[in-house]
């Protein structure tokens, strides 16, 4: 069972067992859009929340994070040999199949995912 879910159509990226919610959407500006289905988060391989991104993918504050995560299906999409992230940045143009977080609820995304290191597998579930 996923532990998250992305709502594509609610634009929306839920932690149903922690009752959390927060803001997102998957491929502004029409670049692509994330495909359904079982994703696994790299949680090993999240970046610290700090200032060393692209303006794009800042906060309000001039932070940011990148969390990538790897399909758990066949690849015959754009990203089919690297991964895909959530990160900040609902509007960042060279998005194509990421999960943009609005500036208000990437830090708490992020801390949500710190808190919960004893976790090493999560799955993400694209609906």
């Amino acid at each position: 069972m996923a532990e998250l879910i992305f709502y594509r159509v609610k634009n929306s990226l839920e932690w149903p067992n922690e009752d959390q919610i927060w803001n997102a959407i998957t491929g502004s500006l029409g670049m692509g859009s994330l495909p359904p289905g079982s994703y696994r988060l790299a949680r090993e391989e999240m970046t610290p929340y700090d200032d060393q991104f692209v303006p794009e993918m800042l906060d309000g504050n001039g932070l940011g994070f990148y969390l990538p995560f790897y399909p758990e299906f066949e690849r015959g999409h754009a990203f089919k040999d690297s991964a895909v992230g959530i990160h900040c940045g609902i509007s960042l143009p060279i998005d194509s199949g990421c999960i943009a977080l609005t500036a208000n609820d990437a830090s708490k995304f992020y801390y949500a995912m710190e808190l919960k290191s004893a976790m090493p597998i999560m799955r993400l579930q694209v609906v």
